[in-house]
């Protein structure tokens, strides 16, 4: 079930997106030549998750049904730890 808002700002009400703070390209590089502070940041890059209207890009929405649907900083660090031991493995023994 996706997220449903109604926006306060320009009155939308339907799906809305789901967006986070920080930058992709900073995660890849610091994951990609700091492993620690790379998924460090990860975490907190996944914590920030908040719906926004797809319209406007209001922040303040409010959740009027369906689930959050933002995943949790814990799944999304399981997730990390397991690519990250994939690439070194690749790398080291493949």
């Amino acid at each position: 079930m996706p997220l449903n808002i109604r926006c306060p700002n320009c009155n939308y009400e339907g799906p809305g997106k789901i967006r986070y703070k920080g930058s992709v390209l900073v995660g890849c590089a610091l994951l990609f030549f700091f492993i620690i502070p790379g998924l460090i940041y990860a975490l907190w890059q996944s914590s920030t998750g908040h719906a926004s209207c797809p319209q406007c890009n209001w922040s303040n929405v409010v959740v009027t049904g369906g689930t959050t649907g933002i995943p949790t900083a814990a799944g999304l660090a399981i997730v990390g730890v397991i690519i990250i031991f994939g690439f070194a493995f690749f790398f080291w023994w493949g």
